[in-house]
């Protein structure tokens, strides 16, 4: 047999015998045959029979199978020789001494003691792109779609996301990625197309790559998970087979010492009446100088062109399209100053004896919507405007 020494470890023997914190004794040696991990400076040894566990006069050793690992007393974060008797337990520093001193509960100590183990650290962020892949779905001739897919974050961490870059088959009418708190990975299902949360992705184009200037990046905080929502319609005669996923490059966010966010203006309170071409417009206050990077906009059937501007004039999106609209990527990210209001205009064509109303349907509702990513965003809160 050979001796380890070792100063790390609580002999608690289980059930053929008392439960000893080895620390409390000058030298102990037990016979175990299971250990159990309850931390970084405790192992618990928990025996199913119990051959012998008395002072020692060479040190404190458990004997495991045919080897024997010698281990010093005082040990396992203890303060002198060890634990003084109950009711003042002092010097027991660890959790299992302390709880034994305290209970003489070997059953309930090895509970508690694993419950307040420190979880394990994280994975290392990884240097190379993740990809969070939706399983796949099929899109009928003239049906409308709005899926859903939940993802545990991979990164388990807060990381600074560097380019995000979104894959949609042909055929989508748009994309986000939210990040919600406690979210987890559960299957695909039909979900609501007017879920809105704070997102780290947005899209409404087959292929779109967004990448931040340098000291730059999208924050995404550990303990949130990611909620992919695609939105499809299909007006064609085929079947979409719809393949949608997600890229990521991150970093550590301490690397990164500027945040960017979404502008998201929505305006809630349409009614386009029937028979009639109409525009509908709503105005915004940016509340401090910010950098926009990115900007698009977001309508449905019945809306032929989209203009957002600021105060002086400066055009900051227009199109004439309602489906998959191109964003406008600003290099160098356009400075506006606070204070100023972005107006955005939508103009409808709507034929119909039908008034429409805002709603989630890209055939049956309309939306009037600018967007766009921009920086510094303090605590990567985003500009919001919802009337």
């Amino acid at each position: 047999m050979r001796r380890v020494a070792r100063p790390d470890y609580v002999c608690i023997l289980m059930r053929a015998g008392p439960v000893i914190p080895w620390s409390s004794l000058p030298t102990i040696q037990c016979y175990t045959e299971r250990r159990v991990k309850i931390g970084a400076s405790a192992l618990l040894l928990v025996a199913t029979t119990l051959v012998g566990c008395a002072p020692s006069s060479r040190g404190t050793s458990d004997l495991i199978g045919s080897e024997t690992k010698t281990l010093d007393a005082g040990g396992v974060g203890t303060k002198g020789p060890g634990c003084t008797g109950a009711p003042d337990c002092g010097g027991c520093a660890d959790c299992a001494s302390m709880c034994w001193c305290l209970t003489q509960n070997g059953g309930a100590c090895l509970q508690r003691c694993q419950s307040l183990a420190p979880p394990p650290p994280p994975p290392p962020i990884p240097t190379e792109p993740v990809t969070l892949q939706m399983a796949a779905f099929d899109v009928a001739p003239g049906a409308e779609a709005f899926m859903c897919q939940s993802f545990t974050n991979p990164f388990q961490q807060d990381v600074a996301i560097l380019t995000s870059e979104s894959f949609m088959t042909e055929g989508s009418h748009h994309f986000f990625a939210f990040h919600l708190q406690g979210v987890t990975d559960m299957p695909l299902a039909a979900c609501g197309g007017l879920d809105f949360h704070p997102y780290i992705h947005s899209a409404q184009v087959p292929h779109l790559k967004t990448t931040y200037p340098a000291g730059v990046g999208r924050f995404l905080p550990g303990k949130d998970g990611v909620e992919i929502l695609s939105h499809y319609l299909n007006t064609t005669s085929d079947m979409i087979h719809a393949d949608v996923r997600l890229v990521l490059t991150v970093v550590d966010p301490s690397t990164v010492p500027i945040q960017a966010s979404d502008v998201f203006m929505n305006n809630l309170s349409l009614s386009i009446p029937p028979m009639a071409r109409t525009t509908a417009s709503k105005s915004c206050a940016v509340g401090s100088d910010i950098k926009l990077l990115q900007a698009a906009s977001h309508m449905h059937q019945r809306g032929v062109h989209f203009t957002a501007k600021t105060d002086d004039g400066t055009v900051l999106y227009q199109t004439d399209s309602w489906s998959e609209p191109t964003p406008k990527l600003f290099d160098p990210p356009l400075s506006i100053p606070g204070g100023t209001n972005i107006t955005w205009s939508c103009d409808y064509d709507n034929p119909t004896n039908t008034t429409f109303t805002f709603g989630q349907s890209a055939v049956t509702n309309e939306m009037c919507i600018f967007t766009g990513i921009y920086f510094p965003a303090p605590d990567g809160a985003g500009i919001e405007c919802l009337f």
